[in-house]
């Protein structure tokens, strides 16, 4: 068993305790152990926990309470602040290779499922959700952190390369064409990994484009053909794009001439 050990206690005891009318701090204090581990077991075994006082707070929030909003403000002395794209980056960078306490634990299905169910509670929330949309927007308009974690992804991506593009690779060696592969990620425009760029000078970058991927299941307009094209033109790249269906049935002589009709090789 990976992780910490669960802690023995006895469910009889517990259960009589409980049913004395003790609560689950009273009844940690008694068998000398965490009141959460007691609320924890009760939970597990599907019996309600009684609440002996009402919380205080209950309903209340920063903007209708004046006492949460004190606490609140002791709690956290960076209570609203909102870091900067270069100061999110430096705390990164400041915690790489740490391990956080639980790595290397495996979590039960039933945690899974509960952590599943939360986070997706919390993306329903539309407030959560633009403030969540909105700080990824701001990391990835820092250069910086683009061109650090997008070869990361791309090297996530045991596939690569896949085989339409191993085939343009080996036409590419075979009619010794001026291009060089960096769909792996080792080369970068502007946050944009191109799969082939021209080694010869020349601001030309080749895009395969998998049929499944960048047709109906195109999420956004820069998924498109068009839009990819467009998007390396706003960096001075002209930008061919050989679709997977080229790939598989064309002729190597017909993907070379594509490639030196559009590039004027």
């Amino acid at each position: 068993m990976i992780g910490r050990p669960p802690i023995k206690v006895d469910k009889a005891q517990i259960l009589n305790f409980y049913m004395e009318g003790l609560s689950a701090t009273k009844i940690g204090r008694k068998l000398d152990i965490s009141y959460t581990t007691v609320a924890r077991r009760l939970k597990m075994w599907d019996i309600p926990i009684k609440h002996q006082y009402p919380s205080w707070n209950k309903g209340l929030t920063v903007d209708t309470d004046e006492r949460v909003r004190r606490n609140s403000e002791k709690t956290s002395r960076m209570s609203g602040h909102i870091h900067t794209p270069e100061a999110r980056l430096k705390m990164s960078k400041s915690r790489k290779g740490q391990n956080t306490w639980s790595k290397g634990s495996e979590k039960t299905k039933e945690t899974r499922q509960r952590n599943s169910g939360a986070s997706i509670k919390m993306w329903q929330n539309p407030e959560y959700r633009a403030r969540q949309v909105q700080e990824m927007k701001e990391r990835w308009a820092n250069p910086e952190y683009a061109n650090r974690v997008r070869p990361l992804i791309i090297k996530g991506n045991h596939s690569k390369p896949n085989k339409p593009e191993q085939r343009l690779i080996d036409i590419v060696q075979k009619y010794n064409l001026p291009f060089k592969y960096t769909g792996d990620g080792s080369f970068l425009i502007h946050g944009y990994s191109p799969d082939f760029v021209n080694c010869n000078g020349e601001k030309v970058v080749i895009e395969v484009f998998g049929d499944y991927w960048h047709g109906e299941r195109a999420r956004t307009w820069k998924e498109t053909e068009l839009g990819r094209i467009m998007a390396f033109n706003s960096f001075g790249f002209r930008c061919i794009i050989l679709w997977e269906r080229e790939l598989n049935t064309l002729t190597d002589d017909a993907i070379v001439g594509k490639i030196k009709d559009e590039t004027r090789v």
